[in-house]
């Protein structure tokens, strides 16, 4: 592991004594000389099965199968990864460590000072100062006074202007540290200043796996109308939301402990204080976004299950179906828990106490029948032949990436029984699917090993149909890369290095030629990428290919007949190494997606830039909007690269390139904390079950 090596560890398991930790953790064991026994912390038992070697400091149960050293041990019962669980050894221990170097470490460091110090700014706020009256008032109307507001830090952000401003100024912090922090948003304008992103909410801290404030959630106290109900940090260089849970750093020691190891998984932060304050501490939330595969894999280092309680209307069905296959797809058992029409965790545990909200956990529903059970209520005909079949290819198609056979015999099982169906018959339509994918990796693995040993055709040293003049912008970058471009295939380039090569023809062919497949990574480009910004020629008919294979699903791309050039470009495409994947562990091929897209994006704000009078207000706007596009988060700057937006349909009778132009000032200024338009994104458009799966 980075920052402890091996005599390191060596001296922390010596210095250990594994039977004392061991009866640390309120495990009774009985001695006898080097060895101890007892009943096994990990599984139900009567005879004790749990032996400890004392001298050789390893412990095994032979009912279970558990076993390890100390460090297995703290982790088992914690749910720390490996490196957290050997720090805290060895501070118990008293052994340093001694970390390297991290250029990055500094800076970490001052964000966790500035949100700690922050979170007790907002708590004294809310427990001391009249104008919190309100919050106050909030809280106790919902019973959340007390001992909710001392265990979770809640807090108050003060609604007055400047005031977060004078609290940096005394504590010795500068306004772009609080900018950094996502605390304060820089100014729009010139003229204007910094503004406070919480004034006037209710604080909810978020915090990381050790404890530290990392972030915060803030609910607004009233309504308005210019501003969601609820305004969460942004992601910053400590706050990831795709891999925080709410109150993840209490539940985990208490989900490890449990028999048996399950979570509840909440969609609040109301309703997961609520869990913990009612004698369920197990509960835990995703932070300001979806459930996602990262949030399962965190909860898998101390959770064996899960049971999901979402609401019961349709969003909430959406979200349990999509969040249960990701846990299906992670191999992990999980149930969902259907509560009474119109309650929550909260109201129901509040209204009818711990009893009726255990009762809905001990009727929790496996995956498959609640699937077939929420999709027959779709259908109008849930028993007619077609709707049958339907269901039963959504539920092969749900458990279809399951890594685990016994989980996956269960699921299918389960499924059948609802359907009223022989179970062979799900089991030959997931086998069949299998063996397709199978056969389609194995088509395209020959169709590239022929290529490879094919001699390639010359590529044209000019486009064969350059576009029109005024829409060749990207005319003088590099064209579609040639073979000796991968000779020694570098780390993928992040979005500075696209911007400064200015080469996106070039990634985006790589990234459609290796990754056309992946559903996530085409969702982004369908989504967020208009055909209009795509100029180089092989650029665009390749694009084309890859929108076109997936709307049909195809395994493969099929090369267009007659095009020798583009074949020939097309095949030595294939044929080289996948740059996306050798860049390291930190580029996936749909965070490279995100990249491209920002980047042409990006590019189109300069060149409409270039077009207009740089004295104008025009120019101005655009220069402001394209550094925050730059510099937004995804989640933030997703919604105005909206591939779809009527902003980018051009009328009849014009270019097909789209305006880039602002959207022009509202009638009343927006509130400070509204969000900064760029455009104003297209709603969501309605989606049945289906469409989760």
């Amino acid at each position: 592991m980075a920052g402890i090596d091996a005599n390191t560890l060596a001296e922390i398991k010596a210095r250990t004594n594994l039977a004392d930790l061991i009866e640390e953790y309120g495990v009774s064991l009985r001695r006898q000389g080097s060895t101890a026994k007892a009943c096994c912390p990990f599984h139900k038992e009567k005879t004790p099965s749990f032996a400890v070697n004392i001298d050789k400091g390893f412990y095994k149960c032979f009912g279970c199968g558990e076993g390890g050293d100390a460090i297995t041990f703290v982790q088992k019962m914690e749910g720390l990864p490996f490196l957290e669980a050997a720090r805290k050894l060895a501070e118990r221990a008293g052994v340093p460590i001694v970390d390297r170097y991290d250029p990055q470490a500094k800076l970490r460091a001052r964000l966790y000072q500035i949100n700690q110090e922050l979170a007790a700014f907002y708590q004294r706020c809310l427990a001391q100062t009249p104008a919190a009256q309100e919050a106050r008032d909030y809280l106790m109307g919902r019973d959340l006074w007390g001992e909710a507001t001392e265990r979770f830090g809640l807090g108050y952000a003060p609604d007055l202007r400047g005031a977060l401003l004078e609290w940096a100024k005394r504590h010795g912090f500068a306004p772009d540290e609080l900018v950094a922090a996502g605390a304060l948003a820089p100014p729009r304008r010139p003229g204007d200043g910094y503004y406070d992103r919480f004034h006037g909410r209710l604080t909810f801290p978020i915090c990381d796996q050790q404890g530290r404030v990392i972030a915060f959630s803030c609910r607004l106290l009233r309504e308005a109308k210019h501003t969601g109900k609820y305004v969460n940090s942004p992601e910053t260089d400590i706050f990831k939301k795709a891999q925080t849970l709410y109150a993840y750093h209490l539940a985990r020691p208490n989900i490890a402990k449990a028999t048996p190891r399950r979570a509840i998984v909440c969609e609040g932060q109301v309703d997961v204080i609520r869990c913990h304050l009612c004698g369920f501490p197990t509960a835990v939330a995703s932070q300001g976004t979806a459930f996602t595969a990262e949030h399962v894999a965190l909860l898998r280092r101390c959770a064996d299950a899960a049971d999901l309680v979402f609401d019961g209307d349709k969003a909430g069905v959406k979200a349990a179906l999509r969040t249960m296959g990701l846990f299906l797809a992670a191999g992990m058992p999980v149930r969902i828990v259907s509560l009474p029409p119109g309650e929550d965790p909260d109201s129901l545990l509040r209204g009818q106490g711990t009893d009726a909200f255990r009762a809905c956990l001990d009727a929790a529903e496996d995956p498959a029948p609640y699937l077939v059970r929420r999709l027959r209520e779709q259908e109008a005909a849930p028993d007619a032949m077609d709707a049958t079949m339907r269901i039963a290819k959504a539920a092969v198609a749900t458990v279809l990436d399951c890594p685990e056979p016994v989980l996956t015999a269960r699921f299918l099982q389960d499924a059948a029984d609802a359907l009223r169906l022989p179970v062979a018959t799900l089991t030959a339509d997931i086998e069949t699917l299998r063996a397709d994918a199978a056969e389609a990796e194995r088509r395209r693995a020959e169709f590239r090993a022929r290529q490879e040993t094919a001699a390639p055709a010359p590529l044209p040293a000019d486009d064969p149909a350059p576009p029109p003049p005024e829409d060749d912008w990207e005319a003088d970058a590099p064209g579609p890369p040639y073979p000796e471009d991968f000779a020694e295939p570098p780390a993928a380039p992040p979005l500075a290095a696209l911007e400064a090569s200015n080469n996106l023809a070039g990634a985006l062919c790589e990234l459609l030629a290796h990754h056309f497949h992946e559903r996530e990574v085409m969702d982004c480009l369908v989504r967020h990428l208009p055909p209009a910004f795509v100029h180089n020629p092989f650029a665009a008919k390749l694009y084309d290919l890859a929108v076109a294979a997936d709307l049909a699903r195809a395994p493969i791309l099929a090369p267009p007949e007659g095009d020798d050039a583009f074949n020939a470009f097309l095949a030595r495409l294939f044929a080289t190494p996948d740059r996306i994947v050798a860049g390291g562990e930190d580029i996936t091929p749909l965070a490279y997606a995100r990249d491209l897209v920002r980047a042409y994006w990006l590019r189109e704000y300069e060149r409409r830039a270039r077009e207009v009078d740089p004295d104008s207000v025009e120019a101005f706007t655009l220069t402001q909007s394209r550094k925050r596009l730059q510099s937004l988060p995804w989640e933030a700057a997703e919604p105005f690269m909206d591939a779809f937006h009527p902003t980018l349909q051009a009328p009849a009778g014009t270019a097909s390139r789209p305006s880039i132009a602002p959207t022009p000032p509202p009638e009343a200024p927006a509130p400070d904390d509204a969000p900064l338009p760029l455009w104003e994104p297209t709603p969501e458009p309605e989606e049945d079950l289906y469409d989760t799966l």
